[in-house]
């Protein structure tokens, strides 16, 4: 009875053994991981809002500014049921708020707001909400659409050029002055067709001052004789600029309450 005992004590002592080897081998050390994250210096301090879908998109009747009233803190202001309203946002005014679609700004040019009961709450895919004074960065002309990116501003010259001469004697004073403006655009697009663009030109003005010296006052006497060559240009398009023209101007110094040296 003794030989069965002890050959089943060897069987329980060797099979844990057995398993913890069997562990040791499916166990891996796995390498350290390192995980950095970019964030574009634009949107620091900027906190971002995101409206869910589902509140988009819940009611084909519903606009923006419904949506805006349930689901953010912003008060909409608003006369009724499908009138004007406007957004009032950390106590700023209506024209203080930017809003823009697909990076292109929406807001009424001469009135600085937006009616966000035109705007159809269904017809957005996304919308955010951003807080924080560096959300006014958003809005820049990024679109590939927008074909005045990198271009010349409207009736800005690409280059310019002035050069001033005077010439005094006695009370006697001669000042020439020569200006010259490259091609301008007409659109921002910087379009090269007729009326696209207006035409180089150059500028003449000559004046002449004479002083005069009085008991009671200082008088200056100054007559210009502007586009001393009579130059054709265009500032504007469609709008021909004057000729030669000119000039006289009367100064009046008095020397009143002045103190005798």
């Amino acid at each position: 009875m003794k030989k069965p005992t002890a050959l089943l004590l060897g069987l329980l002592v060797a099979l844990p053994l057995t398993a913890q080897n069997d562990w040791t081998k499916r166990t891996h050390p796995i390498a350290g991981v390192t995980v950095v994250g970019q964030r574009p210096i634009k949107e620091t301090g900027v906190q971002r809002t995101r409206f869910d879908s589902v509140a988009l998109k819940e009611n084909i009747a519903l606009s923006m500014a419904d949506v805006l009233t349930f689901n953010s803190p912003i008060f909409v202001k608003n006369y009724g049921r499908a009138t004007l309203s406007t957004v009032a946002f950390r106590g700023t005014s209506p024209s203080h708020t930017q809003v823009t679609w697909n990076g292109m700004r929406i807001s009424n040019p001469m009135l600085g707001m937006t009616d966000f009961s035109m705007i159809p709450s269904y017809f957005v895919d996304d919308a955010s909400l951003l807080h924080g004074t560096p959300s006014v960065n958003e809005g820049a002309p990024t679109t590939p659409a927008d074909r005045s990116v990198g271009k010349q501003l409207p009736y800005v010259p690409e280059h310019s050029a002035t050069a001033t001469g005077r010439l005094s004697w006695r009370r006697w004073s001669l000042l020439y002055k020569w200006c010259w403006y490259s091609r301008r655009y007409t659109m921002s697009s910087n379009d090269h067709t007729l009326t696209g663009h207006l035409p180089p030109y150059y500028m003449n003005n000559l004046t002449l001052e004479k002083g005069f010296s009085l008991r009671w006052a200082d008088l200056s006497l100054k007559g210009a004789i502007n586009n001393l060559f009579d130059e054709e240009y265009l500032s504007v398009l469609a709008r021909p600029m004057p000729g030669i023209h000119f000039e006289l101007f009367v100064g009046i110094t008095p020397k009143w309450g002045r103190k005798k040296p």
